[in-house]
């Protein structure tokens, strides 16, 4: 996926997947161990086993708060240059459109000082579709400046589910092939989940190919339903305990089905509980 993203010559890199493939997985991975992104953008915090709860922020997906925090972290990344690049001190003086225009005056300062160096400066925007999902009235999707708008010398790789589930929302030159770099997350396979298996549940290792092939079957190699396969049986100790978990989870290659479940479980437990709790029938 480096690779890919660092060749191409284009200014717009589309990386795309289902939910729960590892689009964000994989691009934390990247920013935590090469120094790929310039700056980096969460419309949304990422989903994993170890969280309690999910509080979502429509805030984050504002024109305001994109351009401001991308502006917040040039100034860090500009520092004692302040006065030299004429960077505004505080974002309460400028509108919207002006963050914008001081964030790619900024990139392209940087990103002749990258072009000497033979390289380029890559801003991550992570997460659109919870943009195209919000109820703000307008979202940041309609400032995202087109490729002929990024200056010379940076690339854009924006992430999210597939433009056909969001072709009303989603910017339309994001389909362009000719313009936009278009990759898409793969699933696991097989040896993929046996490694996880491995790492995180030790005790099956000798049967882990058997158990990574029966976890396939249910997920189709959906990144995130497997590892939640695989956090369900991680404290069992026999195969015969495993397999009934795993078929008794709920989990499948829709991840939606998957928090299905687990709604209805605490709907039901709840419920056995004589407790006085209304439970919504949707969540937002």
């Amino acid at each position: 996926l480096s690779k890919r993203i660092t060749q191409t010559d284009k200014k717009v890199v589309f990386l795309s997947g289902d939910p729960g493939s590892g689009k964000t997985s994989t691009i934390s991975y990247l920013h935590a161990t090469t120094d790929l992104f310039t700056l980096r953008y969460h419309t949304f915090r990422p989903i994993s086993p170890e969280q309690h709860f999910y509080n979502t922020d429509a805030g984050m997906c504002s024109s305001e708060n994109l351009w401001g925090t991308l502006l917040i972290q040039l100034r860090q990344k500009l520092k004692g240059k302040i006065a030299q690049y004429n960077i505004p001190v505080n974002n309460k003086l400028l509108t919207v459109e002006m963050m914008r225009d001081q964030v790619c005056r900024l990139l392209g300062i940087m990103a002749e000082e990258a072009i000497t160096q033979n390289k380029r400066i890559y801003v991550c925007i992570d997460g659109i579709d919870h943009a195209a999902r919000a109820q703000n009235n307008i979202s940041f999707l309609s400032s995202l400046p087109t490729p002929d708008a990024i200056p010379h010398g940076v690339c854009f790789v924006i992430v999210g589910q597939p433009f056909a589930l969001y072709q009303e929302q989603y910017p339309l030159w994001l389909s362009d092939g000719c313009s936009v770099e278009h990759l898409c997350m793969p699933k696991l396979c097989g040896t993929d989940i046996t490694q996880l298996i491995l790492s995180h549940a030790p005790q099956f290792e000798s049967v882990a190919n058997g158990l990574a092939e029966l976890i396939f079957q249910r997920t189709d190699g959906n990144n995130l339903s497997t590892v939640f396969a695989i956090e369900e049986i991680k404290n069992t100790d026999s195969i015969e305990e495993a397999t009934a978990i795993i078929s008794a989870s709920g989990v499948s290659s829709d991840i939606q089905q998957y928090y299905t479940h687990i709604w209805n479980h605490m709907k039901e437990t709840v419920r056995h509980m004589n407790l006085p709790a209304i439970c919504p029938e949707s969540i937002v």
